[in-house]
């Protein structure tokens, strides 16, 4: 997808960000409230549902 950006955290002490091995509701907390240079995280994980509805990308979603 052209201009498209992607963040990888990785396990590392020196990131705020990593939550390690964390439950679902942490990490969606984690998501819903965190922010950075690029906007509110939420933002993004709205713009990034609609580009993949937008080229038909086949995901699977798991609900517990």
């Amino acid at each position: 997808m052209p201009g498209a950006l992607v963040f990888i955290a990785s396990e590392d002490e020196a990131n705020p960000n990593w939550l390690g091995s964390a439950e679902p509701d942490a990490i969606a907390e984690q998501i819903a409230h965190a922010a950075g240079p690029s906007g509110a995280n939420c933002d993004y994980v709205y713009r990034l549902a609609a580009a993949m509805r937008k080229v038909r990308a086949c995901v699977r979603v798991a609900m517990a």
